[in-house]
């Protein structure tokens, strides 16, 4: 049984996701592989080729309290929160289909990526936070061990 979510915010939208969508753009071509955006408005953000070929989905997302922290900049949490309600990705998964999570931190100069089957294999877990209060938002935790972490310089 999910919890509850995060009530869609056109502002906090606006404010995220055209630019995470951007700056994943600049990864891209890297060894053969390509990206491209997803018409759907409330489905997965990006389409991932291999030489052409789709092999897979890109779901983004913004972490505004991980912050750059100098030189030595490293994720400030033993674990990565995924939204519960990103487990309806999963059916993509189960098509054949690869699907990572890429999280920019706040001055999109820091991204992680975490495999979608690391996600979904994670810990269920209820956590309170600005959008909820008072709780019963649920998240699905990843261990930082299982994730790639990809450093910018400034």
């Amino acid at each position: 049984m999910m919890g509850k979510s995060k009530v869609f915010d056109e502002k906090d939208f606006e404010a995220s996701d055209p630019r995470s969508r951007q700056e994943l753009m600049k990864l891209f071509p890297w060894n053969g592989y390509t990206v491209s955006e997803h018409e759907g408005q409330f489905d997965i953000d990006m389409r991932l080729f291999k030489d052409g070929k789709h092999i897979g989905y890109i779901e983004l997302g913004h972490k505004l309290d991980w912050r750059w922290e100098g030189s030595k900049a490293k994720f400030p949490f033993s674990t990565v929160h995924i939204e519960e309600r990103k487990l309806r990705y999963r059916d993509k998964f189960d098509e054949g289909m690869k699907v990572m999570y890429v999280l920019f931190n706040k001055d999109f100069t820091q991204h992680l990526v975490i495999k979608g089957k690391d996600v979904w294999n994670g810990y269920r877990e209820e956590c309170k936070n600005i959008h909820n209060p008072d709780g019963g938002e649920f998240f699905l935790n990843t261990e930082v061990e299982k994730v790639k972490f990809n450093y910018f310089k400034k």
